[in-house]
């Protein structure tokens, strides 16, 4: 259900106001700003996000916390789903960057050159599938979980390098990957796995 409204407004946004809003969110560009949001959108990085869930799973083994280990384990799959889905997406719809003089337009069927890259957010992306994984573990957290999720998607409006119907379509495809990587998760036989 999340999904289709993200798909549904990332649609509506590129056919309406997708470079307005874009251009409305730059304009809060302040360097306090920009130095915290580039902080924050590492988030959704797929190096940091490996990095830390490597971790859930080093130190759920020396805690022995299989919910923690079992979270880091099963949310590395949603992770590189998402990467995966993003990258195949971002070279087949070739939308350019709006920092760049050709902003928003399209460039399809295939297309390999750096900027032409920015629909779907891949750190969008990739920060709802953890994100999905995480709540899957720990529900009353949900609204942090997300929150953080959702900063990282408003972040990279802010920065400059993607329109809010990029973001939204990360989303979307991050909570479909995430509920996918979730039904597996749903299942293990470990004693947090919820049914």
């Amino acid at each position: 259900m999340g999904s289709s409204l993200c798909v549904v407004g990332a649609a509506l946004l590129i056919m309406t106001g997708d470079r307005w809003l874009s251009h409305i969110a730059q304009t809060w560009q302040t360097p306090t700003l920009l130095s915290m949001l580039r902080q924050g959108t590492l988030l959704g990085d797929w190096i940091v996000g490996s990095g830390l869930l490597v971790l859930a799973v080093g130190v759920g083994y020396l805690l022995r916390c299989p919910r923690l280990q079992a979270v880091g384990l099963y949310a590395l799959p949603a992770l590189y789903l998402s990467g995966l889905s993003t990258m195949l997406l971002k070279h087949m719809v070739c939308r350019t960057r709006p920092l760049l003089l050709e902003a928003g337009t399209f460039h399809p069927p295939l297309c390999f050159q750096a900027g032409i890259d920015s629909l779907p957010s891949g750190h969008t992306t990739q920060a709802f599938a953890i994100a999905v994984m995480l709540v899957s573990a720990s529900p009353r957290l949900a609204p942090v979980f997300y929150g953080l999720a959702a900063m990282v998607g408003i972040s990279r409006i802010i920065l400059g390098v993607h329109f809010p119907s990029d973001v939204l379509a990360g989303a979307a495809i991050g909570l479909l990957c995430g509920a996918l990587c979730r039904r597996q998760f749903q299942r293990l036989p470990w004693p947090g796995a919820r049914t």
